[in-house]
């Protein structure tokens, strides 16, 4: 499938694929301390939810689907779920936070 505007096709995939989970898209950069940490919590706590999907995006390396969310400021984890962007958060928080915002998407009625 060939098209005009990849990054556009990525990001509808993964809005897609948020229909049925929650996809979390964290927009990072290899000299970003912070993103280093937050891919740390992120990964440490992911593997209790069967149903969230973590995509790891370096804003340089694709320097288009950043600029198509409009990322100024790294980490920044975008959360999708229903097909649509649920929140957006700038920077690193603890592992605590982290678990806590992810469950409030996934059981939002708790």
């Amino acid at each position: 499938m060939s098209t005009d505007n990849p990054e556009k096709e990525i990001i509808n995939s993964w809005l897609e694929k948020s229909k049925h989970q929650l996809i979390i898209v964290v927009f990072s950069s290899l000299w970003s301390g912070s993103t280093h940490i937050l891919k740390t919590y992120l990964r440490a706590i992911i593997d209790e939810f069967s149903d969230v999907e973590k995509i790891f995006v370096d804003v340089e390396e694709q320097e288009k689907i950043a600029q198509a969310f409009g990322i100024s400021q790294v980490p920044t984890m975008i959360l999708m779920k229903n097909g649509e962007v649920l929140d957006t958060i700038i920077g690193t928080m603890s592992k605590k936070k982290l678990r806590i915002l992810i469950e409030s998407h996934i059981y939002p009625d708790n």
